[in-house]
């Protein structure tokens, strides 16, 4: 077997949007991010996603480029909503991690179950289980 020799990407404290190719962050949390999307940076990312991803850098698969110009305003913000949505999707968030997160946009007690769960990428049944203990632990 051929060893693939990592190619280090970007400066993840800077922001920069992914021209071609696939970009990963690495970090307690990894997230890929495809040609067309904008890392916002880690002084413009929120805190506690900054918490959650513990980003050490970032890795370009080959053929992948990015663009270091600064982003817009607009830029920006879609790149942390992408972060936002990965986390809340990434199976290396604990279930009750990812419904937490949520819980920052929404109200879990109020939204219907089959749709929470597909928020949080988890069947409605296991949903309902961990709506009990997380309740009890988020009253």
């Amino acid at each position: 077997m051929k060893y693939n020799r990592r190619i280090e990407g970007p400066d993840i404290t800077r922001p920069f949007t992914v021209t071609s190719g696939l970009v990963a962050v690495r970090g307690e949390i990894s997230i890929c991010l495809p040609a067309g999307a904008t890392w916002p940076g880690l002084d413009q990312l929120p805190d506690w996603m900054a918490e959650q991803i513990l980003p050490e850098g970032a890795d370009l698969i080959r053929g992948a480029a990015v663009h270091a110009r600064p982003p817009t305003p607009r830029d920006i913000e879609a790149g942390i909503a992408l972060v936002h949505a990965l986390l809340l999707q990434s199976a290396q968030v604990p279930l009750d991690r990812r419904l937490t997160f949520a819980s920052r946009d929404l109200a879990p007690r109020t939204v219907n179950q089959a749709t929470l769960a597909a928020v949080i990428g988890c069947a409605r049944v296991t949903l309902t289980r961990l709506l009990i203990s997380w309740s009890n632990a988020n009253p």
